[in-house]
């Protein structure tokens, strides 16, 4: 690192205003006044939770305003689909090529038919923040899609899906249907949706804007809309299972000679029975080994995709701080994975699948980051004023944007 690009940046009167986006879609807000710890004890993967919710609760997520600039602008990358009855509608019937005919669109909206968008949290960046503060508390991936309806046509017909959802609705009205489980903790729907419920909903209710519903995984449901027009998201929550751990444990496994051999096909009964003697020996070595479920979950967490997060211009110039106290620090992992090195005087930050070393003293900056973000350049410096040099900070930033740890973004 040139010391000579770095120079502490002088600051100006200002405040530091957190992120609406940020600061409205925390798992804790959106439950309120129902409890994080009530939520997990109670109804995460086991019952159905329902929060009735002030009406602007969640209108800023997703106005209808900005629904129109997505399929205005966005049109050619949308993963947009329309469905009615339980039928996906032909893709020619409203696209020519990869452009949408808005008329089109609207004509089978007008008939009816429901507009799905999925994955709009990387579309929309308050949806995005919503997704994001949800993967760092729940340690785990989430997904938001979108449906719109006008009429009174169904979308989807009666299903379960292999993942816990929160419905919020935006605006509008909508019946909720809820049924029983046919299995616990599907993992692949497909294979039980052969077997739905027999016996009718456990559970009914009109969701109005900004309530919040809970549905476990595996638990039947249908969403009727009222004949207005209506948004709501649902936000998949995507959980490792022991399957997930298992899998990742075979990967591990490459690296044994035992279990890369051939199978013994064609060999008698002792040479086989000797053979899964040490294949069991191996993988009950493998699943011993100390605090292999956190092994998992830091490795997890450290080659886990992470949404783009750019900063722009000053990140790609060689002294990346901007002059301006008012640029916000943005941090990019999902989870934060540090480890000391007390050997070398160094701690590592394991993220973006690579492992990034800082000097020791950095630690307390990261945590620091991690906890607070999004945060300004004006509070970081304000809260180790006194303690550390702002030349040391500085040199502490550099490092952390190069490396793609953080990001500083300038306010909208």
């Amino acid at each position: 690192m040139n010391d000579s690009l770095l120079q502490a940046p002088s600051f100006s009167n200002g405040s530091f205003v957190e992120p609406k986006a940020q600061r409205e879609s925390s798992l804790e807000a959106i439950l309120r006044p129902t409890t994080i710890e009530d939520f997990l004890l109670n109804y995460y993967g086991k019952g159905i939770l329902h929060v009735p919710g002030d009406p602007a609760k969640f209108a800023d997520l997703l106005p209808w305003s900005v629904l129109n600039g997505i399929l205005d602008h966005q049109a050619l990358d949308l993963q947009m689909t329309l469905v009615k009855e339980g039928h996906i509608l032909p893709v020619e019937s409203y696209r020519a090529g990869r452009r949408l005919l808005a008329h089109r669109v609207t004509t089978l909206l007008r008939e009816g038919a429901t507009l799905i968008i999925n994955h709009i949290d990387e579309k929309y960046g308050p949806i995005g923040a919503l997704a994001q503060n949800l993967e760092r508390t729940l340690n785990c991936r989430v997904g938001v899609n979108m449906y719109a309806a006008w009429r009174s046509s169904r979308g989807f017909d009666l299903h379960s899906d292999d993942h816990d959802v929160f419905i919020l609705q935006v605006a509008g009205k909508k019946n909720w249907q809820i049924h029983g489980e046919s299995i616990r903790f599907p993992v692949d729907t497909s294979g039980f949706r052969s077997n739905p419920p027999t016996k009718g909903p456990i559970w009914q209710s009109c969701l109005g804007p900004g309530d919040l519903l809970h549905i476990p995984r595996g638990w039947w449901h249908v969403a009727l809309p009222c004949d207005v027009p209506t948004i709501h998201l649902t936000v998949g929550i995507y959980s490792p299972t022991a399957l997930s751990l298992l899998t990742w444990l075979t990967n591990r496994l490459k690296s044994r000679e035992m279990m890369r051999m051939d199978i013994p096909r064609i060999a008698d009964a002792e040479t086989k029975a000797r053979y899964m003697t040490a294949v069991q020996e191996l993988v009950s070595e493998a699943l011993s080994e100390i605090d292999l479920l956190g092994t998992f979950l830091r490795e997890s967490n450290a080659m886990a995709q992470t949404r783009p997060a750019f900063g722009l211009p000053w990140s790609a110039m060689p002294n990346v701080i901007p002059a301006s106290d008012s640029c916000n620090i943005i941090f990019v992992p999902r989870q934060l994975d540090m480890q000391l090195n007390s050997g070398t005087g160094t701690v590592s930050v394991f993220a973006l699948g690579s492992e990034f070393t800082f000097k020791a003293e950095a630690k307390e900056f990261i945590h620091w980051v991690f906890k607070n973000a999004p945060i300004t350049l004006r509070e970081f410096y304000k809260a180790f004023a006194g303690v550390t040099a702002d030349q040391e900070l500085a040199i502490f930033l550099v490092d952390a944007v190069t490396s793609g740890i953080i990001v500083l973004r300038e306010p909208s």
